[in-house]
């Protein structure tokens, strides 16, 4: 049986998708489209 939340209490994101932006050697920037538990869809950085 799933749950929304990890061993840890955190709430578990669905990515649906991640998109690269820059890789350098110290950073690495990509935009995520994810959907919270509650069914919630967003992109973030």
């Amino acid at each position: 049986m799933a749950t929304d939340q990890d061993d840890f209490g955190l709430t578990r994101w669905t990515v649906h998708g991640e998109r690269l932006v820059d890789d350098t050697r110290r950073l690495r920037l990509s935009i995520a489209s994810v959907e919270l538990p509650d069914g919630v869809r967003s992109s973030s950085m």
